[in-house]
């Protein structure tokens, strides 16, 4: 799969690539049971904000305190999150927005995991 990034300094890199690194050791081993509807993606999700360090600990806050201003993280990061996220799967991008409070939820009966393969490693 190419690389949609534009070109990144080391520091983005590196950062881009601990949060890769993330994403596939927290999230890439649950899509197929969230995608046949087996399990709700959220004590995944949950499980990769804390990976992510959302606490302020981890890798990923470890691979930021060398930035500079610069490096522009506050772009790069939620954009490479999203990216990172959809590689492994684009369906599980909507719920991951939903967790971290970026949609307007929807109720319990009507909330169900994302059972598209479409943009799936593997389909």
């Amino acid at each position: 799969m190419p690389d949609c990034y534009p070109q990144l300094t080391d520091t983005q890199r590196t950062v881009r690539d601990t949060i890769r690194r993330i994403v596939e050791t927290e999230l890439a081993p649950h899509v197929e049971a969230m995608e046949h509807g087996d399990v709700l993606p959220y004590p995944y999700i949950k499980k990769l904000a804390a990976g992510l360090g959302m606490a302020g600990t981890g890798d990923l806050p470890a691979a930021m305190a060398a930035a500079a201003a610069e490096d522009r993280l506050e772009f790069l990061v939620p954009a490479a999150v999203g990216i990172e996220i959809a590689r492994v799967c684009g369906g599980v991008r909507c719920p991951t927005a939903s967790a971290t409070g970026r949609w307007r939820a929807r109720s319990a009966s009507t909330a169900r995991p994302s059972r598209s393969r479409a943009g799936c490693r593997g389909s």
